[in-house]
Order: C-alpha cells, then sequence, then structure tokens
C-alpha cells in the first residue's frame, strides 16, 4: 500500500471512530430533567445597579422558599435561576434577553430592570414564544407596546404620576415644572404626567429634561431659578436625582420636590440627609395581613432588614411565576393563558395581584412619604 493510501485510509477510520465515540458519549450524557429554568435581565451594573441587585435578591429569595418547602410536584423539578446582566443598556439588554432565549432554551423570564429596557425586551420578545412577568418598570408606554405575553405586578406611572399631582393640587400647587430624564421611561413618565396636569386645568408649563449619567445640572436649575415654580416633579433615577437636589440645594431653592418611586433608593439617601429634607414620595402602600407579616419575618430573619418596596414586588413576580409552572409546567403558552384570563387573581405579600387586557396591574393604592431627618416616614 502506497504511503498516501495508508494516510488517507488512517484519516477516514479516525474520523468514523471519532463520529462513532462523540455520538456515544453525546447519547449516554445525563439530561437534567429535574430543574426549570427562569430567565432574568437584571441591571446588575451601571445607573440602575442598586434596583437590580434588590430584584437579584426577591427573586433569589421567592425561589429558595419555594424548592425548600415544595418543588414543583409534576416532576419534582427545582427551579434554577438564570441571569443576565444588562448594565442598564437597552441594547446589552436585548443581547442578554436573546442569550436566554435562544442559548439556554428559556421560556419564562421574570424581571427586566428598567423600562428603557424592558421596552427594548419586549419589542423582540412579542414574536416568541416566551412569557414574562416583570417587577419593576412602570412606563405607562408598556402599556401599548409590549403585547400580550407580558405581565407587571407593579402599576404603570400613570397612576403614581395622577396620585403626586392630586397631592400638589391639594397641597396648593400654582406653578409646576417637570425635570425628567431623557430616556423611554422618563419621556414616558413625562407625556402621562403633561396629560393629566392638563386635565386640571394647567398649561405653559416649564419641563426640561436632563441625560443619563449627567452630573452637571446647573443649566436646568438657572432656568428652573428664573422660572420660580412652586412645584418639581423631578422624573430621573436615583443616582441623578441626589445630584440635582445637591446642586438644587446650593442655589437656595426652595420648591417642593414630588419624586418618582426611585427616590425612595439609597443612592437617592446618599446625597445626604439635609440634601433630601422635604422631598415628597408616592409609594405603594404597604401591604397588611398574616401572609405579608409571615414573608416580612422571615425575610428579616435571613437578611436582617425590612423588606422594601423592590424586594417586595420582585417576590410577587417570582412567586406568580412559580404558580404558573407550578400548575403547567414549562409551557408559557399555558401560563399566558393562565394569566391573561378574567377569573385569575393572586394574593401576593403586596396584595391582589390581577392584570388588565395590557398586562397591567388593575390597581394600586399608594401612600405619601415625605424625607425627614434623613429617612422617608409617612406623610401628616
Amino acid at each position: 500500500m502506497k504511503r498516501s493510501s495508508f494516510l488517507q485510509l488512517f484519516i477516514t477510520t479516525a474520523l468514523i471512530s471519532i463520529t462513532f465515540s462523540s455520538c456515544s458519549l453525546f447519547e449516554n450524557k445525563p439530561q437534567n430533567n429535574n430543574e426549570v429554568k427562569v430567565g432574568t435581565v437584571l441591571g446588575l451594573s451601571g445607573e440602575g445597579a442598586v434596583y437590580g441587585q434588590k430584584m437579584k435578591r426577591g427573586f433569589e429569595f421567592a425561589i429558595d422558599t419555594a424548592n425548600t418547602s415544595s418543588p414543583t410536584p409534576q416532576k419534582n423539578q427545582k427551579i434554577k435561576l438564570i441571569i443576565e446582566d444588562s448594565q442598564f443598556d437597552p441594547a446589552k439588554a436585548v443581547s442578554a434577553y436573546q442569550k436566554l432565549t435562544g442559548v439556554q432554551g428559556i421560556k419564562i423570564l421574570v424581571g427586566v430592570t428598567g423600562s428603557k429596557n424592558a421596552l427594548q425586551v419586549c419589542s423582540v420578545a412579542k414574536a416568541d414564544n416566551v412569557v414574562i412577568i416583570d417587577a419593576l418598570s412602570t412606563a405607562p408606554k408598556i402599556s401599548e407596546d409590549c403585547g400580550d405575553n407580558y405581565f407587571r405586578v407593579i402599576a404603570s406611572d400613570a397612576l403614581a404620576g395622577k396620585y403626586n399631582v392630586d397631592w400638589a393640587i391639594e397641597s396648593g400647587m400654582k406653578k409646576p415644572a417637570i425635570v425628567y430624564i431623557e430616556d423611554d421611561w422618563g419621556t414616558s413618565y413625562l407625556k402621562s404626567t403633561l396629560d393629566y396636569l392638563k386635565e386640571k386645568g394647567f398649561t405653559n408649563f416649564p419641563t426640561h429634561g436632563v441625560k443619563e449619567g449627567d452630573r452637571d445640572f446647573r443649566t436646568q436649575i438657572q432656568k428652573l431659578k428664573a422660572e420660580s415654580p412652586d412645584t418639581i416633579f423631578l422624573l430621573v433615577y436615583a443616582k441623578s436625582a441626589a445630584g440635582f437636589m445637591q446642586q438644587f440645594r446650593q442655589v437656595g431653592l426652595k420648591a417642593t420636590i414630588y419624586g418618582s418611586d426611585n427616590l425612595s433608593s439609597p443612592e437617592f439617601v446618599a446625597a445626604g440627609k439635609d440634601v433630601v429634607e422635604g422631598v415628597r414620595v408616592a409609594l405603594p402602600a404597604p401591604t397588611e395581613g398574616q401572609k405579608f407579616n409571615q414573608f416580612s419575618q422571615a425575610y428579616k430573619a435571613k437578611f436582617g432588614e425590612e423588606p422594601d418596596a423592590i424586594i417586595i414586588k420582585s417576590y410577587d413576580a417570582m412567586k406568580i411565576a412559580l404558580d404558573g409552572i407550578e400548575k403547567f409546567g414549562n409551557d408559557p403558552v399555558k401560563i399566558k393563558e393562565y394569566l391573561s384570563y378574567d377569573t385569575f387573581q393572586y394574593q401576593g405579600v403586596s396584595g391582589d395581584i390581577k392584570f388588565d387586557k395590557n398586562g397591567d396591574l388593575v390597581s394600586q393604592k399608594y401612600t405619601r412619604l415625605i424625607y425627614k431627618n434623613g429617612a422617608v416616614v409617612t406623610f401628616k
């Protein structure tokens, strides 16, 4: 036999051997059928890191308690959370979603940190066989844009904005102004607040946009000083709001500030107790009852602190997903039908949860809070 013929035979034999060995290897590889994977797109770094970290804790606490007490009964399955970091960037959020669904094969997604990211993710997800149950995204635009496979356990900012406007009117507001972040969340919140202010008879009032990552707000503040509003609705993220308030106080402006719910974050308080003094925030009303008390006690025992609104909503979002998985397994079509059905109602630790045709929380009660000595307390 010629050397070349021998070499060719050797290579062919080796390739056949490798092929059969590989097939055998994959055929004998054990498949993990004892877990259901749930995905989440969290802003664990970047501007929204404080929110993403809290959501992660709420999700993991819900899964830990579920896996400890009762794995899904159908196949004794455990729940495994697969996390991707969006870095609070919409393009990265979409990539994270595609990795979770395309590579990991995930069909149930719980949570996307931030409305601007959720809006981009849901625009891709609308065509997919994936259910999204969100905990923190509040932009009113989500109601219109996110399709029938998207549900959120937190109320639209359209409700919170109306609540703050009514509160401000009751407190004697005559000259409002709005400062907002120029992204999907901020512009969506701006529009709903503008519409309601106009409905209440307020016209020709100033609005000032800021960009994510801005740390110098002197231009906007000087304009506000000239305009002399008695009320400012501050629709920006906590870190930016902290910087804005520091510069706002430096020029001695006295307008009453009404903030979005993210101003309850420690990043905002870090500006200093004198800086945040008197800022008003409307937050979902605290829940009462045995279910909430048991949850709160268990959470405090594990982490040494009271659960805040982000933790509570994240916990409920995950619990609803687990409830759907327990009833229907890893079947997004059946879970979507279950959540969309008129009779769906879930008693969460944050209260009753029921969705409308847009996947929005049907109702939400709010409570009035104000910063006093560096802490947010009930407004009286």
